[in-house]
């Protein structure tokens, strides 16, 4: 995985992200930029330990979607989703 330095490095870029991690089918949100944080208003601690709870579950079976096209064929993965707002 990423030392400190490489975490701090992309927890501060400008463009907002999530680094997920596929360990025997089990997909795990592992870092989350500063600028997403802030984009969807969520502390950093909340998306890593929920961040698949957190989607608006009318664009959760698209994302699984794309997920596992991306994990099997080795594709691009580029999607936007909505945060859902209880």
């Amino acid at each position: 995985m990423l030392s400190m330095k490489e975490r701090a490095f992309f927890e501060r870029i400008a463009i907002p992200h999530i680094l997920f991690s596929n360990k025997d089918g089990n997909i795990k949100a592992e870092l989350v930029s500063d600028s997403l944080c802030s984009i969807v208003g969520i502390d950093r601690d909340s998306i890593l330990n929920s961040a698949m709870r957190l989607i608006h579950p009318d664009d959760a079976e698209c994302l699984s979607v794309s997920f596992r096209r991306f994990i099997d064929d080795h594709s691009s993965l580029d999607v936007m989703i909505r945060v859902f707002d209880d």
